[in-house]
């Protein structure tokens, strides 16, 4: 079932210059649709979807801000999951089928959060920073669009249950199939 599934970050897409946490500081909102290629996100997910393969760009996680253009090759799946803030702004949200949202509580947010900027050597006092913002930025962009969602998934779920809806996503969309 793997082989049949691409899972793409829209992380990626970003129009971040710069030093994260210097635009951060200075109040440049850096999640707003307006600082994502959201036009290219829509034209490669398109792509994928008619069974082509893509080079997407790549975002740094180093704090420079650089996401690097047509870096990363993309194989077009039957099935292709895409994880992001950015894949439920208006300007995209139109072009998937399914769209489910994962549902954390705030405190089990915060600890997976401060748990990966430590995976990133990030210090103490600016990972708490940069929680304030993501937190902030996740009820502006985030939680206002939740209602934009076929599925609403507690995020402390078995990853098995979740496996298995996917794989019955897989089946349901193979009994629908359309011949050409």
């Amino acid at each position: 079932m793997k082989e049949k599934i691409h899972k793409h970050t829209m992380r990626n897409i970003v129009k971040k210059f710069g030093n994260f946490d210097l635009l951060r500081d200075s109040g440049y909102d850096v999640d707003s649709p307006d600082n994502f290629y959201l036009a290219q996100m829509k034209t490669d997910i398109l792509k994928l979807q008619k069974g082509l393969d893509i080079m997407a760009p790549e975002y740094l996680v180093n704090g420079t801000g650089i996401s690097k253009p047509r870096s990363i090759s993309v194989k077009s799946n039957k099935i292709i999951v895409v994880e992001g803030m950015s894949s439920i702004y208006d300007e995209v949200s139109d072009i998937f089928d399914i769209r489910i949202y994962i549902e954390l509580d705030e405190v089990e947010r915060k600890r997976r959060f401060l748990n990966r900027a430590i995976q990133r050597n990030q210090d103490e006092v600016n990972a708490h920073r940069h929680w304030d913002y993501v937190l902030n930025a996740g009820k502006k962009y985030v939680q206002s669009n939740k209602q934009k969602c076929d599925i609403v998934i507690n995020g402390e779920c078995d990853l098995d249950y979740f496996s298995k809806m996917i794989e019955y996503i897989y089946l349901i969309t193979n009994s629908f199939q359309q011949d050409t």
